[in-house]
């Protein structure tokens, strides 16, 4: 079960990788978050293709060039995160204090005790 929820899970990062990637030119590090929200908002209120899919079993942590981190689904023990106030379970962290940035796609990295899905969008 781990294993294809980890594979649901990297199907939707890559699409979703995909599409912010063809409108990053256009789009701001804040638009692209905020529709990324939307999107595993609707996948957690049960709008997912996959029954079986829980979106909440690892936090989602997305990084930038410029080292902003944001954590979807996250709890975090680190003071430096900052909490998005009109996103409820995301996270914003204005460095790379945990050397991840240069992960680009990755599974199993443990953030504040947390095993996270990790991957880059520049």
């Amino acid at each position: 079960m781990k294993v294809i929820s980890f594979l649901i899970l990297f199907i939707f990062c890559f699409s979703m990788n995909s599409v912010t990637y063809a409108d990053s030119n256009n789009m701001s590090e804040q638009q692209i978050i905020a529709q990324m929200g939307g999107i595993i908002k609707q996948l957690d209120l049960g709008n997912s293709p996959w029954p079986e899919f829980n979106i909440k079993a690892n936090p989602i942590i997305v990084t930038f060039a410029n080292q902003h981190n944001y954590a979807y689904f996250f709890t975090p023990k680190n003071p430096s995160w900052v909490k998005i106030s009109d996103q409820p379970t995301t996270f914003y962290l204005n460095s790379d204090e945990y050397h991840i940035d240069q992960l680009g796609w990755s599974f199993g990295n443990v953030v504040d005790d947390q095993t996270a899905l990790i991957f880059n969008l520049d």
